[in-house]
């Protein structure tokens, strides 16, 4: 049913078809058709929430609102399949290919187009309606890769959106550049590298109740684990479509570990490292024990609950690890984990009261204080001494004068 219109409510067989065609490559090592169909409606099954997304994404594209937007999950698929099949080309090449077959212009440059794309370019040329390419390959990547980028590749264009990073994949860019530059590898240095990262303490739980800090969640992806600070509140984004992730890494358990961006979006997916890494610090957040308290956070708790089968066996206990350890173990989110370790352990205080107490932790307020304490000490000490002065005057006055009681 992909040739339902995007607006319409997401029916079984559309569901399946996403499934297939996002993370269809994994099928092609399964041999039988009875367990491709299997695993498709497994997968079906686990990607509930993310479909309530992609269903948010696509019903947008009203063409009778928005001239030039796509009409059906099947023209969507061909710009999904656009963009996987040409990770390293610049977006600018991507949409002007499609304009030159638009236009019945030859073309045989270095962009592969598929013979649907082809067809689809060609029907809308004859019926003379157009397509906006930008947005289309912007709803691709939001659809393929959970980045809620803007139509268009120009900056001054786009509309900033209020809650989240706002991210421009740029026209001299390619897919897999936009991609690495959004998720870098860090390779600098943790500032305690030698200290040990106790897991209790990167608890979502741990980190509301002692740290004061708010959950709030988000779908779009490179906001995962970010903590902002506004005001008198201290909000940490945690990524909500864990299946969207699972089912991403499952489609890559045969695939190396270390597989290059490229050919991880030639699956429809991200780097198995990339999700790996991020499942895993969703298991840090929401330990099992924890999962009480995550249910009366959220109503569809389920979802974020993360029994990923770990594929590559790179299961790593973060009891174990130090800080320097922690970069090159997770090397995606070490940062953005360092940073949140380093609020459970001395948070910043967001009432007044604790504002009020934490300026009088500063040094120069320190130091104020001695200069004051030695004040007062030199103080009553020259108060003491001239104490000490005057008793022993009296005494000695006393001494060379002293009253005779037969006198009275």
């Amino acid at each position: 049913m992909a040739n339902a219109r995007l607006s319409f409510e997401l029916r079984k067989e559309t569901r399946e078809s996403i499934v297939s065609q996002f993370w269809g490559q994994y099928m092609q090592s399964i041999s039988s058709d009875i367990l491709k169909e299997r695993w498709i409606a497994e997968q079906e099954g686990i990607l509930k929430d993310y479909f309530k997304y992609y269903h948010d994404q696509v019903a947008i594209q009203d063409p009778l609102r928005s001239p030039g937007t796509l009409k059906t999950h099947k023209e969507l698929f061909f710009f999904t399949d656009l963009l996987k099949q040409n990770a390293d080309i610049p977006r600018t090449e991507l949409t002007a290919a499609c304009e030159m077959v638009y236009g019945s212009r030859p073309y045989s440059g270095c962009v592969m187009l598929t013979e649907g794309l082809r067809n689809l370019l060609a029907r809308c040329s004859r019926a003379g309606r157009r397509i906006n390419f930008d947005s289309a390959l912007a709803l691709a990547v939001r659809v393929l890769f959970a980045v809620n980028i803007p139509s268009t590749s120009q900056p001054r264009r786009n509309r900033m959106v209020v809650g989240q990073s706002n991210l421009v994949w740029a026209g001299r860019y390619s897919l897999r550049e936009f991609l690495d530059d959004t998720f870098p590898m860090s390779e600098q240095t943790l500032g305690s590298g030698l200290v040990k990262i106790k897991r209790t303490k990167l608890r979502a739980r741990f980190l509301e109740n002692h740290a004061d800090i708010e959950i709030e969640w988000t779908k779009h992806l490179p906001d995962h684990l970010k903590l902002e600070t506004t005001g008198n509140r201290k909000i940490l984004q945690i990524f909500e479509l864990v299946s969207f992730l699972q089912v991403s890494y499952n489609a890559t358990c045969a695939e190396d570990f270390n597989l290059p961006t490229s050919e991880s979006i030639r699956l429809g997916c991200y780097r198995p490292r990339f999700l790996w890494e991020t499942l895993k610090t969703m298991q840090l957040l929401f330990p099992p024990g924890d999962w009480n308290w995550l249910k009366s956070k959220k109503e569809n708790y389920k979802q974020l609950r993360c029994h990923f089968e770990d594929w590559h066996g790179k299961d790593v206990n973060l009891r174990a690890l130090t800080g320097a350890q922690l970069l090159r173990t997770y090397p995606y989110w070490a940062v953005r984990l360092e940073i949140l370790y380093q609020e459970a352990e001395d948070p910043t205080p967001v009432s007044c009261l604790g504002r009020w107490a934490e300026r009088r932790k500063a040094a120069w307020h320190s130091y104020l204080v001695a200069f004051w304490a030695i004040v007062i000490a030199v103080f009553f000490g020259l108060a003491a001494t001239a104490l000490s002065a005057v008793q022993t005057w009296i005494t000695y006055q006393a001494w060379k004068h002293p009253i005779n009681s037969s006198q009275t």
